[in-house]
């Protein structure tokens, strides 16, 4: 008789927390519960095809490379925007979300900045992602692992007389794909646009002697336009794949 009440009891005190587990009394479990949800939706076959859409009736179709897709070239995002991955490119396909805001803020400012996270899990389902810096991104979505990967540059202005002595001036991103600053030249400088950690970049001009002209990244030359000592707004804009562009040094 003891032994059945005994049974009984614990019967009971087991139904009581499983039903406060199942309420989700303190959250904990509610978020175990999502997160479960969240796997169960991991896509395990790449799709045909993918788009990232970037607003309404503008996309930019992914190249397919096994379980994954590429963008071959930088993207312009923006921070107050929001985006989307899709199998169309109206995005009336399958749509493909990232859990959380493309973000590096402890080496955002470094040369290349490259991120592949396993937080940045591609889940299915409705729903936008965005970024936390605006910024040109190359992206790789991996249906293999369900990961996103991505990365961008930051842009230098080299100038110097001697390239042991010479001076290195971050440059601002600017929507899209330039990159800008206004600071003090001195006159006969070289000049010249790198992106050298890890990977080695360089802009230079297809002329030497203009302020303003256009940047090759393959062979282009030392910049020695600046005559005259004083502030000078530098800005360059790059084509997508970062292989070329235009430059300009204007005398504030």
């Amino acid at each position: 008789m003891k032994k059945s009440i005994k049974f009984l009891l614990m019967l009971f005190l087991a139904s009581i927390i499983f039903t406060s587990c199942k309420k989700g009394g303190d959250g904990e479990s509610e978020e175990v519960v999502t997160e479960k949800e969240l796997r169960t939706k991991v896509p395990t076959v790449a799709p045909q095809t993918l788009y990232l859409i970037l607003s309404a009736g503008t996309s930019v179709e992914l190249v397919k490379r096994g379980d994954a897709f590429i963008s071959t070239n930088y993207v312009p995002l923006e921070v107050e925007k929001s985006y989307s991955f899709n199998t169309k490119a109206d995005g009336s396909g399958t749509s493909y979300i990232i859990k959380d805001p493309l973000s590096a803020y402890d080496y955002a400012n470094d040369d290349k900045v490259i991120w592949d996270d396993p937080l940045l899990e591609v889940v299915q389902g409705k729903g936008k992602f965005s970024v936390a810096r605006s910024q040109a991104y190359q992206l790789s979505v991996n249906f293999g692992v369900a990961q996103l990967t991505w990365q961008y540059h930051n842009i230098k202005l080299f100038h110097y007389t001697d390239w042991a002595t010479r001076t290195e001036v971050l440059l601002s991103y600017k929507h899209p794909l330039t990159f800008e600053r206004t600071l003090a030249l001195p006159a006969n400088n070289y000049l010249k646009f790198y992106s050298v950690n890890p990977d080695w970049l360089e802009w230079g001009g297809t002329e030497e002697n203009n302020l303003t002209g256009n940047l090759t990244g393959t062979g282009g030359k030392d910049i020695i336009a600046v005559k005259d000592a004083g502030n000078y707004k530098v800005s360059i804009t790059l084509n997508g794949d970062l292989k070329a562009g235009t430059y300009a040094f204007t005398k504030q």
